[in-house]
């Protein structure tokens, strides 16, 4: 039982770093765009509480898309080699 377990947490601990690394780049990206705007510090700092969730979850969506693409494309290749082995095999 502790296997499992301990398999839960490494998955958890790996989507908690990816929570972070996005929001991260959420804050930065954000950060940068405010840079340009001539608001009051005040209105600044509203705005980034409202636009720092949605591109959170833009950059997320977009690294698990990349993330889905490269396992496809990794299954897609090992599937290519073994028919390949099974043809000259076989």
């Amino acid at each position: 039982m502790l296997e499992p377990k301990r398999y839960t947490t490494k998955i958890q601990a790996r989507k908690e770093n990816t929570n972070l690394a996005a929001r991260s780049a959420a804050y930065d990206y954000v950060e940068k765009g405010m840079s340009k705007l001539n608001l009051s510090y005040k209105q600044q700092q509203q705005l980034f509480k409202e636009l720092v969730p949605v591109v959170q979850k833009r950059i997320q969506a977009d690294r698990s898309k990349t993330a889905a693409r490269v396992e496809n494309i990794a299954k897609t290749q090992e599937k290519k080699k073994m028919d390949k082995a099974r043809k000259t095999l076989g």
